[in-house]
C-alpha cells in the first residue's frame, strides 16, 4: 500500500473519514502491474495501516475507485473495519420512537374513552 491520505469530511451533518490510497500489485513474475486507487469511508475506523503495508482487500468498483469497508492488513494481521451506520441508526431511533408514539396515543385513546363511557375500554 502507498500514498495513505486521511482526510476528515462533512457529508450531511456527519463527520465522516475518508482514507485514500493505492494498492500496488505484481504478476507472478515480479513485473508491477498498474496500481489499485482505494478508498474507505466510515464515521470511525477500528485498527490501523500504514504506508507499506501488505494488505488484502474486496469491495466495489466505482469511478474507477475500489470502495471498501474493511481490509486485511497482512504485515500486522490487523483486520480493518470502518463504521459507517449513521442511516441505519436513524432509521432505527425513528421507528422505535413512532412505536413508543402509538403506544402513548393507544394509552390516552382508551383513558379518554374510559372516562366518557364509565366503563373499561376497549
Amino acid at each position: 500500500m502507498r500514498e495513505l491520505q486521511r482526510d476528515d469530511a462533512m457529508v450531511t451533518n456527519n463527520a465522516e473519514r475518508v482514507w485514500s490510497f493505492r494498492i500496488e500489485r505484481y504478476d507472478p513474475s515480479g513485473d508491477r502491474l498498474a496500481p489499485v486507487p482505494v478508498e474507505m469511508r466510515g464515521t470511525s475506523f477500528s485498527g490501523t495501516v500504514s504506508n507499506g503495508d501488505e494488505v488484502r482487500v474486496n469491495g466495489r468498483w466505482s469511478q474507477g475507485t475500489l470502495r471498501i469497508h474493511e481490509l486485511d492488513n497482512l504485515t500486522t494481521g490487523a483486520k480493518i473495519h470502518s463504521n459507517s451506520h449513521p442511516v441505519l441508526q436513524v432509521v432505527a431511533c425513528s421507528v422505535i420512537a413512532i412505536a413508543f408514539f402509538a403506544f402513548f396515543v393507544f394509552l390516552g385513546i382508551t383513558f379518554v374513552m374510559s372516562v366518557f363511557l364509565g366503563r373499561d375500554w376497549p
